[in-house]
């Protein structure tokens, strides 16, 4: 579980969430390998259907629902290894506004 905090309240300032981006970065020893499954509770998923590990990923949505969870600039993110196993040693955040 990841709590996200983006240091401001877009709502409160007149403006709402227009995309919003999670960057992931695990483990060398514990990567993501092929055939392996993220999952982010409610969000989406990433299977690595690829021949290498993953070290890094960005997942981003423009989805209405996703967006909604970061309106008071507060989300807790619940992760998880649907398939297989990895190590996530951090989860950053980004976000883009538009006025309300």
């Amino acid at each position: 579980m990841a709590k996200v905090d983006l240091g401001t309240k877009p709502a409160n300032s007149g403006q709402k969430v227009d995309e919003v981006c999670r960057d992931f970065t695990f483990d060398a020893s514990d990567p993501v390998s092929p055939g392996e499954t993220l999952t982010i509770e409610v969000y989406c998923e990433l299977s690595n259907v690829g021949t290498s590990d993953l070290l890094s990923r960005t997942l981003c949505s423009v989805d209405p629902p996703v967006l909604e969870q970061f309106q008071d600039g507060k989300s807790t993110l619940h992760v998880y290894a649907s398939q297989g196993s990895f190590k996530v040693v951090s989860v950053g955040v980004s976000y883009q506004t538009v006025p309300a």
